[in-house]
């Protein structure tokens, strides 16, 4: 992995691509699947010198490769299948969010639908809802988030790369949760337990939340130390 000043090179590394058999290997248990991608993470994920606390995992939200996609969208959607009543629509939250909410919309069978960041929206678009947010990575005080075809009565999964604080999934499940809409469930990459964002989705909303790799801690030296388990569900932890 090319590095430069404890940096890795973004869209460089020195990892190959699984094969279709070895995929196949590491999707057949929970098990394989939690250790390959923690495995993964650990080996190209990093910090920022100045900032410990500031994590790049370029494969988990940047250049994210098709295996790290399909173990991650599998785990999500195993994750995810017990509180599937087969009406629910799946949202992927702007932008890096897109990426993870077809995958996972295809396994659940489920409808995906539109969401946009920015001021503005295709006029093709109806029964938008508009929210307005923070954003930890971007460090904008005003982001401006859109959902489409949104009705009253729905349920929906929201599905994102990362929680860190946890406040644009916060304000985008009160969004939801203000035009009646329930949100059954919450699927990201990874989460950075140690900002409690991940907690408050769970403790303060009830909202199940299924995340393959969680960031307990990070060392003076930098070093992650990952969760053992995948799964927040009302407060518990599961394996």
């Amino acid at each position: 992995m090319h590095r430069s000043e404890g940096l890795v090179m973004v869209g460089e590394s020195s990892r190959s691509i699984l094969s279709q058999e070895a995929l196949d290997s590491v999707l057949s248990s929970p098990e394989e699947r939690r250790v390959w991608l923690h495995t993964v993470f650990l080996e190209g994920a990093y910090t920022k010198p100045e900032n410990k606390y500031y994590v790049i995992a370029p494969e988990f939200n940047l250049t994210i490769p098709p295996d790290v996609l399909t173990v991650a969208a599998q785990d999500i959607a195993e994750g995810l299948r017990p509180f599937v009543q087969g009406n629910e629509v799946v949202y992927g939250i702007p932008v890096a969010g897109d990426r993870v909410s077809t995958p996972v919309g295809l396994r659940l069978w489920l409808r995906s639908s539109a969401a946009r960041k920015g001021k503005g929206v295709p006029g093709s678009w109806t029964d938008v809802m508009s929210l307005t947010t923070h954003s930890y990575t971007t460090h904008e005080e005003r982001v401006h988030l859109h959902f489409g075809f949104v009705n009253p009565g729905m349920r929906v999964f929201l599905l994102d790369d990362v929680i860190a604080t946890g406040e644009t999934i916060v304000d985008t499940i009160e969004a939801f949760r203000k035009q009646n809409v329930e949100v059954a469930g919450v699927g990201v990459m990874f989460a950075k337990a140690f900002e409690r964002g991940l907690q408050r989705v769970v403790e303060e909303f009830g909202v199940p939340t299924i995340c393959p790799v969680v960031i307990e801690d990070i060392s003076d030296d930098r070093r992650f130390t990952l969760a053992q388990f995948q799964h927040y569900a009302k407060g518990k932890q599961s394996i």
